[in-house]
């Protein structure tokens, strides 16, 4: 049935459920006939059971995913963006109430105006700063997230000369001829020369490791 402040629901349990004008919807209601009539089937959620007064309080607004209270800061989650204001941007994370970003927790650097950075639909990832359950208001930043992480590259390390690849470099260095070797062997591969002086250093670089490995073995 329907009343001025709600509306019953028949749980099938020996009491009926009321909704309560003000959770028939997240905007606001004027009269409960606007949203539904006797004999609709509707979806609700139990909000409170009081078994000693035999009541049980029903909602028709879907529980948020994120419960406000349970947030924590320096939780990172997942959100949309639904508004931008010049102050900042609101972010819809799924608590029922859209979270802020100041425009000064949008970036390392600075930042003008949120829309510089972000537009309305976009996903972003956020860190709350600040739950006020009581307020309902939720302080959210961009800054210091697992993504924004610098990553630190190992710089590549140049292997070390043998015995012999020093060897061979002194005797080349001797006779003029580029040593054929590590990064030397590279740079000269990306070269071209000439067909006469690339045979003729073949035969120069051949003949001095052919004394190299002789004065070696010696």
């Amino acid at each position: 049935r329907l009343e001025k402040f709600g509306a019953f629901v028949d749980l099938g349990a020996e009491t009926d459920g009321l909704v309560h004008i003000s959770e028939m919807a997240s905007r606001r209601v004027n009269k409960p006939s606007d949203v539904v009539s006797e004999g609709d089937v509707v979806s609700v959620w139990i909000k409170e059971v009081d078994r000693k007064q035999r009541r049980i309080s029903l909602t028709m607004v879907e529980p948020p995913d994120v419960d406000l209270r349970a947030l924590k800061p320096d939780t990172v989650l997942t959100g949309k963006v639904v508004r931008l204001e010049s102050f900042g941007a609101f972010v819809d994370i799924g608590a029922g109430r859209d979270g802020m970003i100041h425009v000064t927790e949008m970036g390392r650097g600075y930042v003008g105006s949120p829309s510089e950075i972000l537009t309305v639909g976009d996903e972003v990832q956020v860190r709350v700063l600040e739950v006020d359950p009581r307020r309902g208001r939720i302080s959210l930043s961009m800054k210091d997230l697992p993504s924004d992480q610098y990553q630190v590259v190992e710089e590549e390390q140049e292997e070390l000369p043998t015995a012999m690849e020093l060897a061979l470099r002194e005797a080349m260095d001797a006779e003029g001829i580029d040593f054929p070797y590590g990064r030397d062997r590279d740079n000269r591969r990306r070269k071209k020369g000439k067909r006469d002086r690339d045979r003729d250093r073949d035969r120069s670089q051949d003949e001095i490791i052919a004394r190299t490995l002789r004065s070696h073995g010696d």
